[in-house]
């Protein structure tokens, strides 16, 4: 979506947001526990190695928790954990309670170790999928799960003028259906543990290379015509940011039946 927004506004600054891959539909469950930690440049290798080695002892020891990993381009791990519910944030640590205690920590100290020095801090918040928010072309255009270039626009909107900004952010989508545009974002919108209000759009494309030669074709078709509906939107916005990152599914923990294929 960022041919929908003048590229003067189009800096890579802030945090950004963990999204699932999914379909078009709209997916299950709704909400995301995010974690995002900060990792030091010259300690990645060591961190993701740490990460690497502590997945099988999650597996083998039957841990019923699961997350989609993403990696920014300055160095943010970022897992995205879905719940159905607020409830199911309470399941999640119910489920690692359980876990730690069977396993116990003389097994999990030593992976933890291998953490220390590697990150600068942890900071967690929950998200909400807004699907009246979102768009998708039938087909999409790319695919999220073998696709693995993000985008994520933050918008953060001024306080108390959310509804404005929704009726005019919507019409994006609203102009996309109706010209049938190939291309499509997830919208979440921030429940708590970061800035609000906030929403974040997430896109997806196979690299940085082909997201903005696609991107550029759109603006030079809808440029135009979108161009309005960003003038309409911007009077109930604070600030855009703009981070790009990549899904890691080598630092994924994933149910069973989503476990990427080994490659032959």
């Amino acid at each position: 979506m960022n041919r929908l927004i003048p590229y003067v506004f189009l800096c890579v600054v802030g945090v950004a947001l963990a999204i699932i891959p999914a379909t078009a539909e709209e997916p299950e469950p709704q909400r995301v526990v995010l974690e995002v930690q900060r990792v030091i440049p010259e300690h990645a290798g060591a961190y993701e190695t740490a990460i690497k080695e502590f997945l099988p002892v999650l597996s083998e020891n039957g841990y019923t928790g699961y997350w989609y990993a993403f990696v920014t381009e300055d160095m943010q791990y970022m897992y995205g954990s879905p719940v159905k519910d607020f409830s199911g944030i309470q399941q999640q640590w119910d489920g690692w309670a359980e876990f730690a205690e069977k396993v116990g920590m003389d097994t999990l100290q030593p992976h933890f170790d291998k953490f220390t020095g590697t990150y600068e801090y942890t900071e967690n918040s929950v998200w909400r999928y807004r699907p009246d928010l979102s768009y998708a072309s039938d087909p999409p255009k790319f695919d999220p799960d073998k696709d693995f270039f993000r985008s994520w626009g933050f918008v953060y909107v001024k306080p108390g003028m959310e509804q404005e900004f929704e009726a005019s952010f919507k019409k994006f989508g609203d102009y996309s259906k109706e010209k049938g545009v190939e291309w499509a974002w997830e919208t979440w919108v921030a429940e708590f543990g970061t800035e609000m209000p906030v929403y974040v759009y997430s896109e997806v494309a196979p690299s940085r290379g082909e997201f903005w030669t696609e991107s550029e074709k759109l603006e030079k078709e809808i440029g135009k015509d979108t161009m309005k509906i960003w003038v309409e939107m911007l009077p109930t916005v604070r600030r855009i940011e703009f981070v790009r990152g990549e899904y890691r599914p080598d630092l994924s923990y994933l149910p069973p039946a989503e476990e990427p294929a080994a490659e032959e």
